[in-house]
């Protein structure tokens, strides 16, 4: 998943791995894992961005 939440693709795998009587099994696992790629790249871009806002958006706005 890319910084701007784009899923970028999705792993492949062989037949040997996905068993056809359970695929909703596999879709479970991809919507997990997008979901934490998601959070993931929230905690980053927090983490990188946070500094830079210096406290801006917040109660101390003129007009908020």
């Amino acid at each position: 998943m890319k910084g701007s939440g784009e899923v970028g693709g999705v792993c492949r795998s062989t037949p040997k791995v996905v068993d056809p009587s359970d695929v909703e099994t596999l879709q479970d696992l991809i919507v997990g894992a997008i979901a934490d790629a998601s959070n993931q790249v929230m905690i980053l871009a927090h983490d990188r961005l946070g500094p830079l806002a210096g406290g801006m958006g917040g109660p101390s706005l003129p007009g908020l």
